[in-house]
């Protein structure tokens, strides 16, 4: 696998993921090979980086390896299965792709949508958005972008 993924204890949803997706993710980067380091609010490093304050997943793209955190705790709050949890790996990983694109806030958010539907995950990441909307966490503005996403995902946008 060109994608390499690295956490202090094993990670079933990771490790899963690489089994399931990740020869057609290793397609989507073709030969770049990307090291992701996965830490967690167990990991000593999570709070340094993170501020403590990642309610589900966020990727740290001025590291290497890149940083993705991972709080499980709130994943399995919201209710999120298992391939929704790996549909946010790969927004996340998409969000690697666009590395020195220009786009607004709701087109790069978009733009890692893709990566979610291209690996056949699109519909799992709309449901995952639609948890965390009901959550009731988010802002009105925010709220709007992630209707629009979930629209988007399922086709009808």
């Amino acid at each position: 696998m060109k994608i390499h993924y690295y956490t202090d204890n094993r990670i079933d949803v990771f490790e899963d993921f690489k089994q399931i997706y990740g020869e057609e993710a290793d397609r989507l980067y073709g030969d770049k090979e990307l090291e992701i380091k996965v830490i967690t609010p167990d990991d000593s490093q999570y709070n340094s980086h993170t501020g403590g304050g990642i309610e589900y997943m966020k990727i740290f793209l001025s590291y290497t390896p890149y940083l993705l955190a991972y709080n499980y705790e709130s994943c399995s709050r919201a209710g999120f299965t298992p391939e929704e949890i790996h549909s946010v790996i790969a927004h996340e990983i998409g969000h690697i792709r666009a590395l020195g694109r220009e786009f607004d806030s709701l087109e790069k958010e978009q733009d890692a949508d893709r990566t979610a539907s291209e690996l056949g995950l699109g519909y799992h990441l709309a449901s995952g958005l639609r948890k965390i909307m009901d959550s009731g966490t988010l802002s009105p503005e925010t709220n709007r972008e992630m209707e629009q996403r979930i629209r988007t995902l399922h086709g009808k946008e």
